[in-house]
Formats: C-alpha cells, sequence, structure tokens
C-alpha cells in the first residue's frame, strides 16, 4: 500500500510526495499512482493555475481522499479537458474515473459550456462525501454498464443535471442532496440503479426517467421543485414501491404534478406519501397508513388525470 501527499500552496511535484514533502498537482500523484495507492489532498484550489492538466484520469483501484467531514469543503478541483467518450464522443469533463477508484471529500467544479464534472464510462469507482457545484452541464455523468455508488454528496447549482445515468448502468445512488439545479437527476436508456435516501428539493424539476429505464426508488424525499417532483416518459418503468418492498418515498408540494408518467407504461406504486390529486398519467397507488391495515388503492386517468 502506497501512500501520496498534495498541497497546492506548499508542495513540489520534484519531492518524495510523502506527508513532509508533498507533490504540488494532483496530476503528479496521479501519475504515480497504482492500484492500492491513497492519495491525501491538502486544502487549497487544485486547477490550471496550480499546474493541473485536466482531464484528471483517476486510475483503477486509487483512492483520494480530501475533506469527508466537510463534503470536500476548502478542497476546489476546478477546470477541464476534452474526453473522448467511446459512446458519447468527445466531451468536456473534469475527472474520469476508472473502476473502483475512490473519490472523496472534495469539491469539483466545471464551468465551462457542456461541462461534467465526473465522467464514468462502464466502471465501478465510488465518489463520497463531495460536493459537485456549478458544473455547467452535470455533476455526475454515468454511461455504459457499470455499478458505481455515489454516496452522501451534494449537488448543487448545477446547471443541467445533478447526475445523469445512462445506458445500462445499475449500482447506488444513495443519502446525496439534489438542490437548486436543472434536473436533480436523469436516468434513461436501460440504466436501472438504486436510488435511496436521497433529498430531491428546490430543482426546476425533480427526476427524469426516459426510454426503458427500470430505477428502484427507496426513502427518497421529492418536494418543493419549480416543475414536476417525477416525470416518466417513453417506456420507463421505475419502481416506486411493492406489497413486499414498500417505496418509503415522500413526493410532495412540487410545482408541476408530484408525479407525471407522461410514458406507455401503466404503473403502480406502493407504501409512499403521494396525493394523487397531485399525480398525471396511468398510475395505481396504493397506500397503507398502519401496518397491516387494509390498502385504498387509487386509479388516476390517463387523460385527466382525475380519481375514479
Amino acid at each position: 500500500m502506497v501512500t501520496l501527499y498534495v498541497n497546492p500552496a506548499t508542495g513540489n511535484d520534484f519531492s518524495s510526495g510523502d506527508s513532509k514533502s508533498p507533490f504540488k498537482t494532483l496530476k503528479k500523484a496521479l501519475s504515480q499512482a497504482q492500484s492500492g495507492t491513497t492519495i491525501y489532498l491538502e486544502a487549497g484550489t487544485y486547477n490550471n493555475l496550480s499546474g493541473e492538466v485536466f482531464p484528471l484520469i483517476v486510475p483503477s483501484g486509487v483512492i483520494i481522499i480530501g475533506n469527508e467531514p466537510g463534503k470536500g469543503s476548502g478542497i476546489l478541483i476546478e477546470g477541464n479537458g476534452l474526453y473522448t467518450s467511446p459512446s458519447a464522443a468527445s466531451q468536456n469533463i473534469t475527472i474520469l474515473m476508472q473502476n473502483n477508484a475512490q473519490l472523496r471529500g472534495v469539491t469539483v467544479t466545471n464551468i465551462q459550456t457542456r461541462g461534467t464534472g465526473v465522467w464514468i464510462e462502464s466502471q465501478s469507482p465510488m465518489i463520497a462525501n463531495c460536493t459537485l457545484t456549478r458544473c455547467k452541464r452535470e455533476g455526475v455523468y454515468a454511461v455504459g454498464s457499470g455499478k458505481p455508488q455515489i454516496l452522501n454528496s451534494l449537488f448543487i447549482q448545477n446547471e443541467g443535471y445533478g447526475i445523469s445515468i445512462e445506458g445500462e448502468i445499475t449500482g447506488e445512488i444513495q443519502g446525496n442532496t439534489f438542490q437548486n439545479t436543472g434536473y436533480g437527476l436523469s436516468i434513461k436508456d436501460q440504466a436501472a440503479p438504486l436510488i435511496r435516501d436521497n433529498a430531491i428539493v428546490e430543482n426546476r424539476s425533480g427526476l427524469l426517467i426516459a426510454n426503458q429505464a427500470k430505477p428502484i426508488l427507496r426513502q427518497n424525499l421529492i418536494e418543493r421543485n419549480t416543475g414536476d417532483g417525477v416525470v416518466m416518459m417513453n417506456q420507463a418503468s421505475p419502481d416506486l414501491g411493492t406489497v413486499q418492498t414498500p417505496g418509503g418515498n415522500t413526493i410532495r408540494n412540487n410545482g408541476g404534478f408530484d408525479i407525471n408518467n407522461a410514458g406507455t407504461v401503466s404503473l403502480t406504486c406502493f407504501g409512499n406519501i403521494i396525493s394523487p390529486t397531485r399525480v398525471k398519467g396511468t398510475l395505481q397507488v396504493v397506500t397503507q397508513t398502519v401496518p397491516m391495515a387494509a390498502s385504498a388503492t387509487l386509479f388516476v386517468n390517463s387523460a385527466t388525470g382525475n380519481d375514479s
């Protein structure tokens, strides 16, 4: 196991990279890192002016650790560079995560037009206790067939999306806050991640689910978004709760509909806090007020949105 240290203010890329002689740039530390290496970042700004060259590529099995208790406060990675994606052509990104890499306790910003903070391509890395903010397109984009874990992070003031998921991505999105962005999350194609214990609040819209996506939603708070809380399109069929595993989601007080099923699949949800008068599209809402109590079934007409 190798441990490296980086300090953008006092470090030197010609030093040893140990705790007493840290590197100046994360780029240098990454060039020395192999699977099992942990890189500790000191407070400061990591950008072109400090010597970074973007995109920064975090190799497989490498762990970057900043300020986890502060969710990246004081440790800003800001920059952009071109990455040629096998599935999405040329992209402007800050960080590329490879398999089993970890990014923990940093703030990431990409202010370039159509800029993405962290890019994940058919890999299974972890992002935890970070802040993704002021990205011109999205904080995190994941495509392909990986199983990323995105945990306990803040997605704030990103213009397009907090997280955008496409392809056949599964994995887990848990314990995050999405606020003051475009869509909090966008889940498309055949993606089916577990989305659990997140707060998706005060965005333009909360959650977009499109194409044949089948995400699993559990114990999320989706409220006070300017538009709809949850929008389904095309053949999307999210799991919003079953008799065996109730959803436990609270979806309320959104400016449009709390749930708008604009797609072609008839859906059922069980065990959520949802007002049937705030739902549009073909949706069977099954509520259970107390354990073992008889459930009430409500049907919402796909054309009118009226109760029947």
